[in-house]
């Protein structure tokens, strides 16, 4: 714990912090985060990696700003992503930059060497802030929403042949670990795929406790496309908050790619959460990932704020 004038800042604790936690991702986001989704997280990644994470407390006792500095270990080596969140009324006071110290301090004692902060695009201040410490945009994520009451089902329009495949979902599969084990399958060649060399050596193990046993998980919102006994395709929804889902991992094996069947299974999917009683879906690509971003377009998501990755690159002697 660290006392400077007329503040503490100490290590989060989910119990007594989650709801300033989550108004404060909640603005920062721009999309709604509740006090359950912070408490879920803190417990599902606790045991499966590095997080430092960060509260300052005002001398009235409120959480006036949330920071951290995480890295999974089956991350890439060295890298880890941090976020620094001050409430609007507390900046321009140097907090930002002490809790930036100290996440970068975080990261560097434990072996960090290239460092992340994640910036909303339309944010100038903050990614000014980025660079006059060092960290250069060098990724750009594509935010955008699906108004769900305005979805035509027909937007799919022809898929192609088939052919043999079923196309069904992971609890309809029987949500049971030899499901689950295709699924994560699935789930890396999906992230493998994805442009950004932000690929994972998670093991089985590891995706069962950070994603299966996540609050948003609904197996039967994984729908895949299944040629024998093993997922070919996938593509997911999960409920974020009531009545917002976000679009989870899209791939296809690239055996399999030409027939239709990203574009397939995300209809089925806005379809399945459709019936679920979702109003939005949200859903972020990368910029250089084209094709994910035209089936997007076609199936009617629209543009929003975008957010960019900036990178901080550490030398280290020896």
């Amino acid at each position: 714990m660290t006392t400077t004038k007329d503040l503490t800042i100490r290590p989060a604790d989910p119990a007594a912090d989650s709801v300033r936690i989550a108004q404060l991702m909640s603005a920062y986001e721009g999309e709604p985060v509740t006090p359950e989704n912070i408490i879920d997280t803190f417990s599902r990644f606790k045991d499966h990696g590095h997080f430092g994470r960060f509260v300052a407390i005002d001398a009235n006792g409120l959480v006036i700003a949330y920071a951290k500095s995480t890295r999974m270990h089956s991350d890439k080596a060295g890298r880890f992503v941090l976020t620094v969140i001050v409430d609007e009324d507390h900046r321009n006071r140097g907090l930002g930059r002490h809790l930036a110290d100290l996440c970068e301090g975080y990261a560097l004692d434990r072996g960090g060497m290239e460092l992340i902060a994640e910036v909303r695009e339309d944010n100038a201040p903050s990614i000014a802030f980025a660079e006059k410490r060092g960290y250069v945009r060098t990724h750009h994520f594509f935010e955008s929403v699906l108004d769900v009451s305005r979805f035509a089902f027909d937007r799919a329009g022809d898929t192609g042949d088939i052919g043999n495949i079923e196309v069904t979902s992971v609890g309809a599969d029987g949500s049971d670990a030899s499901a689950f084990r295709r699924l994560f399958e699935i789930c890396k060649i999906a992230d493998e795929d994805a442009p950004g060399g932000f690929e994972m050596t998670m093991s089985f193990e590891e995706f069962c406790d950070v994603y299966i046993k996540a609050k948003w998980f609904d197996a039967f919102g994984h729908i895949v496309a299944k040629v024998d006994d093993r997922y070919v395709a996938l593509s997911a929804v999960g409920e974020m908050t009531p009545g917002r889902f976000y679009t989870l991992n899209t791939g296809v094996r690239g055996d399999y790619r030409g027939r239709g069947l990203a574009t397939l299974l995300k209809t089925k999917a806005i379809e399945y959460a459709k019936a679920r009683g979702a109003t939005k879906i949200r859903t972020h690509n990368h910029s250089e990932n084209a094709p994910m971003l035209a089936i997007n377009k076609k199936l009617g998501f629209e543009p929003e704020i975008g957010w960019y990755y900036m990178t901080k690159c550490i030398e280290r002697e020896g």
